[in-house]
């Protein structure tokens, strides 16, 4: 599984989550370092937040199971 770190949106922006389609909270969530979440870094999108790593760890992995995609949906078995 890819690197989880706690994202941001720039500030204005609505930014979605690709799989789940909702926003990213103006707060940050944790989200794993996939090419979607690298482009929008790179773009300007999002930043990331100042966090201990251990934040990270502990909210990596209450997320990692539900970023799973659904079984069936054209993204489900793929690795970014």
């Amino acid at each position: 599984m890819p690197e989880m770190k706690i994202l941001l949106p720039k500030p204005g922006l609505l930014v979605r989550d690709p799989l789940t389609m909702e926003p990213l909270p103006a707060g940050g969530a944790p989200k794993p370092l996939t090419t979607y979440w690298l482009r929008r870094l790179k773009d300007g999108d999002v930043s990331l937040a100042n966090v201990v790593a251990a934040d990270v760890t502990k909210a990596g992995v209450a997320v990692s199971a539900a970023y799973a995609p659904p079984a069936g949906s054209p993204r489900a078995g793929k690795g970014d």
